[in-house]
């Protein structure tokens, strides 16, 4: 997610700042991106331009120049993966007309990342308090509905409209707390881990669970205009600067006058707020900063304890994948090999990619190639930093075995992932993936085909979260025993 407060081509930093430093987030599946972009018109009332789509920024926004007509001076976007049942009308953020005390004209738009828990047991509450809500498919409509409850009244239908941008007709004009007022009551309400971010016409409003599986950043561009994202890799893209970390359990509003309040929905003795290591060792993209340092330093770590844990004899190092590129450097100067390239498939669509394992069963062919006189006759280290399909992990195996490398071993640069993580953080994990999960069994040597399997221990990543991050508490359920 990314938001832009305060300067009039605000849509095309939220673009560039998602296509530049954001579109890993939906790397995984077909990706789906949207932005809204609010202003005041001739008539001095709010208005908003919305556009989304499916698939990859750059040719949702540019192939028919919609970046072009989504003006105003603050815009909010999303990317990320498609769920397959969601319309294009439920991309979003999700924008509409939403009157609160003094702006009886205000819009706001609302993005959403990460997975609600409680869902179920919000729609009862509503029931039970006199308003027949949906439970839409799209968790982004959802919370708007919900966000509408707060108004001071009692009763109504609330339900998500077939148009974007549609009005609830039976939303009272007349409301009793503010916007932030609202969103703060919401927080408290919902279970699970997200990043909540909220968008009118001079703030920006973000909300982190107390789980910190999803993180959001806030950053100041040049001339003033304010940022907020959630990653700081998109700050560096528009040449913004990192103001601020929004912590696990806190709420900030971002004003176009550049003053950032923060709030604490979640206090109390049965919140104890943590960042989620899956956050760290697999969401977040290398270049991004969190607690001072880079995620690049985390996974440098990562290498050098896989190393110490996991020596192996090689003479060839190579990353499965970029966000390995730290691991696997470090391990390689542990172990005095050489880190060779992989020729991937940088421009595989996500299409191609579903396509691949429609008709391959795997991914690996499309996305990754070796060069077979790099590795003829080495002793070959594979390393990533997260997590894979078995079947991937056995294609690689199988291609380097035939450009003959003398042999394979695959390291992994996080703990064995032994259980669904209670708030969500697992869930596309689980989806997209299939690997080698609560088994220390070397029958996942033979299933991949390679010389020897290795993960990092789950003590090894807590003595690296204990050394990197002393003053913050890692949730590491989902490596731990179900």
């Amino acid at each position: 997610m990314c938001g832009v407060l305060g300067i009039e081509n605000a849509a095309e930093h939220v673009v560039l700042a998602l296509g530049g430093g954001l579109e890993h987030r939906g790397a995984h599946k077909t990706g789906a991106t949207g932005v809204v972009s609010q202003y005041i018109g001739e008539d001095g009332i709010q208005h908003q331009h919305s556009h989304r789509g499916y698939g990859a920024v750059g040719t949702v926004y540019f192939e028919q120049n919609d970046v072009a007509r989504l003006t105003g001076e603050c815009a909010l976007g999303y990317v990320g993966p498609a769920e397959p049942l969601l319309s294009i009308h439920d991309i979003p953020p999700y924008g509409q007309r939403f009157p609160f005390i003094g702006r009886e004209d205000a819009r706001i738009a609302i993005c959403y990342d990460g997975v609600i828990t409680n869902k179920k047991d919000l729609c009862q509450e509503a029931v039970s308090g006199g308003y027949a809500l949906t439970s839409p498919k799209s968790p982004v409509v959802f919370l708007a509905n919900l966000l509408a409850q707060h108004t001071g009244r009692s009763g109504g239908t609330l339900v998500a409209p077939d148009e974007p941008n549609a009005l609830h007709d039976n939303l009272s004009r007349q409301v009793a707390t503010s916007i932030t007022d609202r969103v703060f009551a919401l927080a408290q309400k919902l279970q699970g881990t997200f990043a909540l971010a909220v968008m009118v016409q001079d703030m920006l409003i973000g909300v982190c669970s107390p789980y910190g599986a999803r993180s959001l950043v806030v950053g100041r561009l040049s001339n003033g205009a304010m940022v907020l994202a959630s990653e700081s890799c998109a700050l560096d893209i528009i040449d913004a600067k990192l103001l601020y970390e929004v912590s696990a359990g806190e709420m900030v509003v971002v004003h176009a006058n550049g003053t950032i309040e923060q709030k604490y929905p979640y206090a109390g003795p049965s919140i104890s707020p943590t960042f989620c290591a899956i956050g760290r060792v697999y969401y977040q993209r290398f270049d991004s900063r969190r607690d001072g340092q880079t995620i690049n330093d985390l996974r440098e770590a990562m290498g050098a304890r896989l190393a110490e844990e996991h020596p192996v004899a090689v003479d060839v190092v190579i990353a499965i994948a970029n966000s390995a590129i730290p691991v696997a450097v470090r391990y390689g100067k542990n172990m005095k090999a050489d880190l060779r390239p992989v020729v991937r498939g940088q421009h595989a669509s996500p299409g191609l990619i579903q396509l691949s394992h429609k008709v391959l069963g795997n991914s690996a062919t499309i996305r990754y190639r070796f060069v077979e006189s790099a590795v003829h006759g080495k002793r070959v280290a594979l390393v990533d930093a997260g997590f894979l399909r078995t079947t991937d992990i056995a294609r690689l195996v199988r291609l380097l075995r035939e450009a003959n490398a003398a042999a394979v071993h695959v390291l992994i640069g996080t703990p064995l992932l032994r259980s669904t993580c209670p708030y969500g953080a697992t869930r596309l994990l689980h989806e997209y993936t299939s690997i080698l999960c609560k088994s220390d069994n070397l029958s996942d040597r033979d299933q991949i085909g390679a010389d020897s399997v290795a993960f990092l221990s789950l003590e090894g990543l807590r003595k690296i979260f204990t050394d990197m991050a002393p003053n913050s508490t890692p949730c590491l359920r989902c490596f731990e025993c179900a």
